[in-house]
């Protein structure tokens, strides 16, 4: 009956169940808002995995137009039909590295020249991990086109990728919300380079983002983001002695744009 409600196939209804149980086993899930929260979130990642992206999604209120789009990108009216019953319809841009781009920092074709072997981790990346040629897959070819090892990490909020599809050297970790980011110290030791595109932004936690973030950087180590304007007092108390190398304003929703470096 629930899986009805949400409008899941049963497949993408266990990958809910899976998700809401990583991310309960890393937060306090008892609190109400942070639990509508991630249930949202978790939906709209699911109904980004329907649609290429870049597509402009109508409003369910447009009950025609919007089967109609989604129809044509998912080439199934029953999916078009159980998407429609589902919430948080929207696709993510690809983008990846945009922000940081836009920003004069260009990542994929830099970091090989920092670092020998650089570990490298992308904050909710969606599509542009593994499914555009931008963002970690522009990165990686990148890396070994130049003869560079690579060890790249992404995470997202449910599992976008089985572990077969992806290349030697790239490691997806669904199930992580930005402010998680710390629980995967272990696994991944120090990281060279923490990049979030709008994952870490609507995080109501972005602070221990940051404060994560900080505890696994390696010494010369970059951390690149966007935040909301208001949370400009605790990200600069967050971030510690990281200097600040860049911040502009993007205005909008994209709010403000985040350099950090650790240099010790």
């Amino acid at each position: 009956m629930k899986r009805l409600l949400l409008g899941l196939s049963k497949k993408e209804f266990e990958k809910y169940q899976g998700a809401i149980e990583q991310i309960g086993s890393l937060n306090d899930l008892t609190d109400q808002n942070l639990n509508k929260e991630v249930e949202m979130a978790v939906m709209r990642d699911i109904q980004a995995q329907r649609l290429p992206p870049n597509v402009q999604v109508p409003s369910r209120r447009q009950v025609l137009q919007y089967l109609d789009i989604m129809q044509q990108n998912t080439g199934s009216l029953n999916l078009a039909i159980r998407s429609w019953l589902s919430s948080g319809s929207w696709t993510t841009s690809g983008g990846s590295f945009k922000l940081a781009e836009d920003a004069g920092w260009r990542l994929a074709e830099g970091i090989g020249q920092d670092y020998e072997k650089p570990t490298v981790l992308e904050v909710g990346a969606g599509y542009a991990g593994f499914l555009t040629e931008k963002g970690l897959a522009k990165m990686y070819q990148s890396l070994r086109d130049s003869g560079e090892e690579t060890d790249l990490h992404f995470t997202n909020l449910t599992e976008w990728f089985d572990e077969i599809d992806l290349p030697e050297g790239v490691t997806e970790h669904p199930g992580i919300l930005a402010r998680n980011v710390a629980s995967l110290q272990d696994e991944l030791g120090g990281v060279d380079l923490v990049y979030s595109q709008c994952a870490a932004y609507f995080d109501d936690k972005i602070e221990e983002f940051v404060a994560g973030v900080y505890s696994m950087l390696n010494d010369r180590g970059y951390l690149f983001f966007n935040a909301p304007e208001s949370k400009a007092e605790a990200i600069m108390e967050a971030a510690g002695d990281m200097n600040l190398v860049e911040k502009v304003s993007l205005g909008g929703e994209n709010g403000d744009f985040y350099g950090f470096r650790r240099l010790k």
